[in-house]
């Protein structure tokens, strides 16, 4: 996804909950991480099959999900 006004692609970027959802939405996702309620509840009405919420004050929490399926 482009960034406005970043030229150095490795830069950190911070990409819109909402953008994010609606693209999971749109897409039809199979799966999509959220760290808010919100966004996740919205993306399975849209039709995005599932959501999940990480705690993000979790140590290493996003691997252990993630991971563990595999």
């Amino acid at each position: 996804m482009g960034v406005n006004g970043v030229e150095d692609a490795a830069a950190m970027c911070n990409i819109n909950a909402n953008a994010a959802a609606g693209i999971a939405g749109e897409l039809k996702a199979a799966r999509v991480l959220f760290l808010t309620v919100t966004f996740a509840t919205d993306n399975v009405k849209l039709g995005v099959k599932e959501a999940f919420i990480i705690d993000g004050r979790v140590p290493h929490a996003l691997f252990d999900d993630v991971l563990a399926n595999y």
